[in-house]
């Protein structure tokens, strides 16, 4: 691809965020976090294709005579996605007066609602909660010990124990957010609650251990206490460390106590953040890799529409045939790679529905980003919670699979629909 195209691309993309921010009358919505976070993925590894940049990364899971593929598929993706958002935002789900009006005549209803709702489910209920999520935590894992100070990152007697544990707990933090920001502040509780749910990520050293600093961002910006521009700035700092931590310490020093002792070697490449993010969440790498694959015979793996739908389904994990799913949702067992390296999003989608995949995606990926960004006007909690579910899927799907990045807000849709469908059937019995 020519520099000049992909410079004056890059340069479209940050007119767009300016334009979309004007229109969504907000800094932070769905369209800016997408393109932000798939640009870190995609678009800012490219430059180092083009000698733009020396950064670090891994050799291995990267494919250079795939790179121009890999990076005409992202674009064809993301353009697709622009047009399908542009065309929502210029002649669908636009927010019209009457609307806003509507909605700040039932502001005052609705927060008499949420403390209400805030004051049934107080510290006292969290933090019994928090204590169950422990003991399932500890059982899981096999042991306190276990669950500390893991030999391996994997290493659990009930890994989906552990999962539920964890998946349990960061919803429970993002109340507690919405919480303190919006009905009582309770900053001693919060440091407790932030500490609690890094436990997990930071003794296997994953990197959703930025997760619960994001959290505060997005739980801080949709509420009537906006965050100060200092703590902003410090969030992006811890986010910066620990994520750079958690690299490092995985490949030297698992558990609490090795995390903690990292510290000391990762602060000094705070500025080599980008390098970092393209060294493990480079969906451009991953990509390179699965068009090869697919070319050379080493993928072999046919489009299916049907059991992508079955895949992408709310439906429990246990009750569906998981091990059909592997050889779309995964490298490793293509390439026998020694641990489990996940398909991108621009990957799956070309194992999914074949060469138009990406285009697939970006229709639909735009559309719901549009719709995210309509429902995220409102002033409830479900609201919030979808905008946190959406952006734990845009940052997942870089480093975990379509399924496991999209359980939170395929839930949330799933929940938002039912109660849509309660709301009329109930209408309806009470006209009759």
């Amino acid at each position: 691809m020519d520099k000049p195209f992909f410079l004056i691309w890059c340069f479209c993309q940050v007119l767009l965020i300016v334009f979309v921010s004007q229109k969504q009358k907000k800094i932070i919505n769905a369209y800016m976090l997408t393109t932000i976070i798939y640009f870190g993925s995609y678009a800012y590894p490219y430059f180092y294709s083009l000698g733009l940049i020396t950064t670090l990364f891994n050799e291995s899971l990267f494919n250079s005579y795939y790179e121009n593929d890999a990076i005409l598929a992202f674009i064809s993706f993301k353009v697709t996605f622009d047009i399908i958002y542009l065309i929502c935002i210029c002649f669908f789900y636009k927010t019209s007066a009457s609307a806003s009006a509507s909605a700040s005549a039932s502001a005052s209803a609705s927060a008499s609602v949420h403390n209400k709702y805030f004051s049934t489910f107080g510290c006292g209920s969290i933090i019994v909660v928090y204590i169950i999520v422990f003991i399932i935590f500890v059982f899981g894992s096999g042991s306190l010990n276990k669950f500390l100070f893991p030999i391996s990152r994997f290493d659990f007697n009930y890994p989906k124990l552990v999962n539920f544990s964890y998946l349990t707990s960061i919803l429970i933090y993002f109340y507690s957010l919405i919480r303190h920001y919006n009905y009582k502040k309770n900053t001693f509780f919060l440091i407790l609650s932030t500490i609690f749910v890094l436990l997990y990520p930071m003794s296997i050293s994953g990197r959703a251990v930025i997760l619960p600093f994001v959290m505060i961002i997005i739980a801080s910006y949709f509420s009537g206490n906006k965050i100060r521009v200092l703590n902003f700035l410090l969030l992006i700092l811890l986010i910066s460390l620990f994520y750079i931590n958690a690299l490092y310490a995985r490949n030297n020093a698992l558990g609490i106590l090795g995390f903690i002792e990292s510290f000391y070697i990762t602060s000094k490449d705070v500025l080599l953040l980008f390098d970092y993010f393209f060294s493990t969440v480079s969906g451009f790498a991953t990509t390179t890799v699965t068009i090869s694959g697919l070319n050379d015979g080493t993928i072999s793996v046919k489009p299916d529409v049907l059991l992508f739908l079955l895949y992408i389904s709310p439906v429990p994990s246990f009750l569906l045939p998981t091990e059909l799913f592997i050889p779309y949702q995964s490298l490793t067992p293509h390439f026998g790679y020694s641990i489990g390296i996940n398909s991108d999003i621009i990957s799956e989608s070309l194992l999914w529905f074949g060469p138009f995949g990406v285009i697939i995606s970006g229709l639909f990926m735009g559309w719901f980003a549009r719709f995210v960004d309509i429902k995220s006007n409102a002033d409830n909690l479900i609201s919030k919670l979808l905008f946190f579910s959406f952006t734990y899927m845009v940052l997942m799907s870089n480093i975990a699979s379509m399924r496991a990045s999209s359980r939170f807000v395929l839930y949330m849709v799933t929940f938002m629909l039912l109660r849509w469908a309660l709301i009329k059937l109930s209408n309806s019995i009470y006209r009759k």
